[in-house]
């Protein structure tokens, strides 16, 4: 069987519509915006591992070394938080996750996080970071 039998398409206009629809689809997929992150939580994104049930926070996008898209304000990250109905212990802060925050007045770090990925200066050098323990 063969489809669109019956229906002729002049092979002159076969490449104009192809190109047209080329463009379509790449000006659709220039406005999609890759998601780095599993979930957003009480305004901060995670990466879950599934295996290990542990949870990183990380950044909203590829796009996060826009101060539209950083962190900002007060943020306190849990020691655990429960997404589509398991809990993740939150060990660790992604590479480059607070990058761009240069209006990140506070965060409060739990003990459940041991590590801090690269590229994380505006929480290590800022003097007023608080790092506390928070319970589950």
């Amino acid at each position: 069987m063969e489809p669109f039998k019956g229906i002729q398409i002049d092979n002159r206009i076969r490449p104009k519509m192809i190109k047209k629809l080329s463009i379509l689809l790449f000006t659709l997929f220039l406005h999609m915006e890759a998601n780095a992150y599993d979930a957003e939580i009480n305004g901060v994104f995670y990466n879950f591992d599934q295996t290990a049930q542990t949870a990183k926070v990380t950044y909203k996008s590829s796009k996060s070394s826009s101060n539209s898209l950083a962190y900002s304000g007060e943020i306190t990250i849990p020691s655990a938080v429960t997404f589509n109905g398991v809990t993740y212990s939150v060990t660790s802060i992604d590479n480059e996750a607070f990058k761009a925050c240069t209006s990140l007045n506070s965060i409060v770090i739990p003990n459940s996080v041991t590590s801090i990925g690269e590229y994380n200066q505006e929480i290590k050098g800022k003097t007023n970071v608080e790092i506390i323990p928070v319970s589950a």
